[in-house]
């Protein structure tokens, strides 16, 4: 009979987050799931000889943090084109597509991204006759930093099916002052510009980027992630799944993953039945993904109060409200999980409401559809979400990247103030999480929890006081009540008996910490399954 070995981590502070806010001195692990929690002492005892002993020399150990929304694999592919840095002018785009059409080859999209317009003293992009200046003969796409919009030159739009020199019907195809296609794109067109100009990636190449992926994020404290949109652009679903399960059966995968795929995709695959059935617990199928409406720094948010800077750009949600209805109630009576992106208030107000027409004609108890991002949710919002079962993700860093210009340019003073309410989350009891949409932005999860409980801008304004948050709280949202965005709640989140062995030690105790220091923590060692993936032990 082969025994499991035993792990006593033992002489530290092991903050369990469970719903009394337990602190022990010992967690004992059997294998991979805890098996005890409690004194030194009294687990020494119950780990009986030959079991291995890791000694914390006072360090905390934490649950494993698990974010509930970026998109790992897309951001392996991006990985192989050319990230804009913060630049100073407009200009300093211009040297990044001609290094970068150095490394691609001939017909392949030259792609530059995370642009981002409003940061930069111009506060616009290039336009097609700009690029078409830098680079006449190859298709350029600029991506702006929300993933939503881009900018192209001739070369580009010809491929995605437009004519530069002629006008052009379509919301998503921006004209300029003479009537023709100006080189911005946005939302579908986008999309459909990242599928078709931008290379596929070869099984083994995803694979090697997808590792370097992983090690960031268990480097910022995540032991698991929900990876989300999966089979945009050009990344298939299939490729996505591939990558993922033979990492996992070669034992290479050091992150758990809830995959949410695009509802294209999911429609072609559910007859297949692999999204189906328990799977493990590294590799899950999950969410249809779906998006209401585009990016509030894009300027394709549904706000139908008009944008601060504009109040005449007032972007309407995709779709229409019976096609939500729709949409909704046919993937919910099927028992399946929503993952809808909502920024504008116009969004989540279409949503929730299809989410309660869904519900009154077919009830279920615990359906739990995520609005991800819900960054403009009113206290009635809030409310209402937490009587039809929905969870939020808020996009905390919001408020720090973009706060200071959502005040002065996109939303004004007031809606900015309430930007990612997690305090009205607070007050009304409903379980929230916090993410940074990587790779929109990096993973910077004591930066992220820092600005939760600070509101801090990176101007270093506080935004909107009353949405401030507790430390415990802003922990929760990357623990306990982040196991409930994926059903986990039974075996992770939390340091209980039963549960797996996922851990990580943060530099500092995050609860006894100063809420000014919270961002300068980072992580000195993430475990998941009971292996070290980052860092060392003590």
């Amino acid at each position: 009979m082969r025994c499991i070995e035993k792990t006593l981590y033992t002489n530290g502070r092991i903050v369990t987050m469970d719903a009394a806010g337990t602190v022990a001195e010992a967690v004992l692990v059997a294998g991979n799931v805890i098996e005890a929690v409690g004194s030194k002492d009294g687990l020494a005892a119950l780990a009986g000889p030959g079991c291995r002993t890791v000694d914390l020399k006072g360090a905390s150990l934490y649950p494993g943090f698990i974010d509930t929304h970026s998109h790992a694999s897309l951001y392996a592919m991006w990985k192989t084109h050319c990230r804009c840095p913060g630049i100073a002018h407009l200009e300093d785009v211009y040297p990044l597509i001609r290094k970068q059409a150095e490394r691609v080859r001939d017909g392949d999209g030259i792609v530059v991204y995370n642009f981002d317009d409003t940061d930069i003293p111009e506060r616009r992009g290039p336009t097609k006759r700009e690029l078409d200046a830098v680079m006449p003969d190859r298709p350029v796409l600029v991506f702006h930093i929300s993933g939503h919009t881009c900018y192209a030159n001739s070369k580009a739009l010809e491929r995605i099916g437009v004519n530069p020199d002629a006008p052009f019907d379509d919301v998503n195809v921006f004209l300029g002052k003479d009537g023709l296609p100006n080189g911005y794109i946005a939302e579908e067109m986008a999309f459909k510009a990242m599928g078709e100009l931008m290379p596929a990636l070869e099984q083994e190449r995803h694979k090697a980027l997808v590792r370097e992926c992983v090690a960031e994020y268990n480097a910022q404290g995540f032991t698991s992630a929900h990876d989300s949109a999966v089979g945009i652009g050009n990344l298939s679903a299939e490729t996505v799944y591939r990558t993922y399960n033979q990492l996992y059966e070669s034992g290479e995968l050091n992150m758990r993953v809830y995959l949410a795929t695009m509802e294209q995709p999911f429609r072609r695959l559910e007859p297949t039945g692999l999204l189906d059935g328990p799977g493990n617990r590294f590799v899950q199928y999950s969410a249809v993904k779906t998006l209401a409406d585009g990016s509030i720094q894009a300027g394709t948010a549904a706000i139908p109060e008009g944008y601060f800077f504009d109040p005449s750009l007032r972007p309407g949600i995709i779709g229409t409200q019976d096609y939500w209805d729709e949409m909704v109630y046919h993937w919910h009576s099927r028992g399946r999980q929503l993952s809808i992106h909502c920024n504008g208030v116009g969004a989540i107000e279409t949503i929730i409401t299809a989410v309660e027409r869904a519900q009154a004609r077919c009830p279920r108890k615990d359906a739990r559809h995520l609005i991800i991002h819900c960054q403009m949710a009113t206290d009635e919002h809030v409310r209402r979400m937490k009587e039809a079962g929905i969870l939020p993700s808020f996009y905390g860093l919001h408020v720090w990247n973009w706060g200071d210009r959502h005040r002065d340019i996109f939303l004004g003073p007031d809606r900015a103030a309430r930007l990612d309410p997690a305090g009205s989350a607070v007050r009304e009891g409903l379980p929230f999480s916090l993410h940074a949409d990587t790779p929109v932005l990096p993973q910077m999860t004591m930066l992220s929890i820092h600005t939760a409980v600070n509101r801090e801008t990176k101007g270093g304004a506080v935004l909107g006081p009353d949405q401030r948050i507790s430390t415990l709280e802003a922990v929760r949202a990357y623990t306990s009540y982040a196991a409930l965005f994926s059903h986990s709640e039974a075996w992770r989140g939390t340091i209980e008996p039963g549960k797996v062995a996922d851990f990580v030690i943060p530099s500092e105790d995050i609860l006894e910490a100063p809420a000014g220091r919270l961002k300068g923590i980072a992580f000195a060692a993430a475990i998941v399954d009971n292996r070290v993936v980052h860092g060392q032990l003590p």
